[in-house]
């Protein structure tokens, strides 16, 4: 959302469509919306840990996205993070 303006610019970009579909919807700058930050969601932050390795971080809102959140964790803990 970096380069919407004003939250009317919202519908415009179909961001209500994106939200009430099936799959997956990735915002980057969730936080010009904040009404975002109300709905369930899992939000993963990247950070920069050392110059060759970076920190994710995730934050469930939700059953569903805490189900996601601790599949997530599990397959990185069983070795798929290598």
């Amino acid at each position: 959302l970096y380069r919407v303006e004003d939250a009317s610019e919202l519908a415009s970009i179909g961001l209500d469509d994106a939200l009430m579909g099936h799959g997956a919807c990735i915002i980057e700058w969730p936080e010009r919306d904040p009404m975002l930050m109300t709905m369930p969601h899992l939000a993963i932050t990247l950070s920069v840990h050392s110059d060759h390795t970076r920190l994710v971080t995730m934050q469930s809102r939700g059953p569903r996205a805490a189900a996601l959140m601790a599949e997530i964790n599990a397959h990185w803990r069983n070795g798929a993070d290598a």
